[in-house]
């Protein structure tokens, strides 16, 4: 299921969008989700970590598995082929 959500953006990311649908040839909403979807990792682990910590988790442990998880997806991304 799709569900659409509406956004304001500051002038300089629109900008950003807007030429990035221009490189790429598609639609400024494709080029926002697609940004999105790429950081949905990393909202995933953000998401964690506040949850950890709410249920009483040891912050320096939090932050390490934290840094942990980030660490291992820019490894992963930048290591594809």
């Amino acid at each position: 299921m799709a569900v659409k959500v509406m956004l304001t953006l500051d002038d300089e990311l629109h900008a950003s969008i807007q030429r990035m649908s221009e490189i790429q040839g598609l639609p400024k909403a494709t080029v926002a989700r697609g940004l999105l979807e790429g950081q949905k990792p990393v909202i995933d682990a953000m998401i964690k970590a506040h949850d950890d910590l709410v249920i009483g988790k040891d912050k320096k442990d939090v932050e390490r598995e934290y840094l942990e998880m980030i660490s291992k997806l820019v490894i992963n991304e930048i290591t594809k082929d």
